[in-house]
């Protein structure tokens, strides 16, 4: 398994979470479709942060 299927697993998952009842009921779906759709831009900007704040590469 390399990195795509992190990120496809991911964005499968946080889509799948946005058409939950519960996320409807607690407004959430927006938030969870949203992380679905930009999954990389996201996933490079928390990259970004543990490396240069927390020392992790």
């Amino acid at each position: 398994m390399d990195i795509q299927f992190y990120v496809d697993f991911g964005k499968t998952y946080y889509e799948l979470a946005s058409e939950n009842t519960l996320a409807r009921e607690y407004e959430l779906d927006g938030v969870f479709l949203r992380l679905s759709m930009m999954f990389e831009v996201y996933q490079k900007a928390l990259n970004y942060l543990s490396k240069e704040y927390l020392g992790f590469s």
